[in-house]
């Protein structure tokens, strides 16, 4: 028993990006095998238009065709991390925390989510949200930013052991490779902290009043003329 196997017309493989930004130049490729068939022609398609969907067609008499097609979301992604504005290096107990977040401008447009050391940061914590627009290339931007302002309390305290972490993640839920974040980190200081840098701020004073006056030789000189004089 023998097994014949006939080459016909197929296509190997096509290479299409799911996601492209609108700025960026994008390669498609394809790849085919004519089998015992001559070429007669390939094209490409988008939506019916000669341009992105492959089409290879063998040359006469049988004119065979095949096709294969891919999507490809043309959209326009944040180019840079979210910006943080107005955190303070340090903070004490009772003080309030206030810091802005905002996106990169995008296309859909970014959500953001305040964390604080690792957690999400309660819907109470968070002011609404505010958004712009531009329209370039086609395209409406959206640039959007989130305040956060909540207490400084001995349980963040105790729970930052000192030093707290701050996060704003921008998430486009479409693309999720397009999530960018933004971390920095404060200092919280206890009672006791405060006290000590007190005390260590009025010992430097004491300690500069201490220092003594040096009167150089030209210095005494003049003091003597100036006794004689009188």
């Amino acid at each position: 028993m023998s097994c014949q196997q006939t080459k016909g017309l197929h296509l190997t493989n096509i290479v299409v990006p799911e996601v492209v930004d609108f700025r960026d130049t994008v390669s498609l490729s394809c790849s085919y095998n004519m089998g015992n068939h001559t070429l007669n022609s390939v094209k490409w398609y988008k939506d019916d238009n000669e341009f992105f969907r492959c089409e290879i067609s063998g040359d006469a008499p049988e004119f065979k065709l095949i096709s294969k097609t891919s999507k490809m979301t043309i959209a326009a992604l944040p180019t840079h991390d979210p910006i943080i504005h107005g955190l303070q290096p340090t903070y004490s107990i009772g003080e309030f925390l206030i810091a802005n977040c905002s996106t990169d401008r995008s296309s859909p447009a970014a959500s953001l989510y305040w964390y604080i050391d690792d957690e999400k940061a309660s819907p109470d914590y968070l002011q609404p949200p505010h958004e712009t627009t531009i329209n370039t290339d086609g395209f409406i931007l959206r640039s959007r930013s989130v305040e956060i302002r909540f207490r400084i309390d001995k349980t963040r305290l105790a729970k930052s052991r000192g030093i707290m972490k701050m996060k704003c993640l921008a998430k486009i839920d479409q693309f999720p490779a397009a999530t960018r974040e933004k971390t920095a980190k404060v200092f919280i200081m206890s009672a006791d902290d405060f006290l000590n840098n007190q005390k260590l701020i009025n010992w430097r004073n004491s300690e500069i009043r201490k220092v003594p006056t040096i009167i150089s030789f030209d210095t005494m000189e003049n003091l003597r003329e100036i006794c004689t004089h009188l």
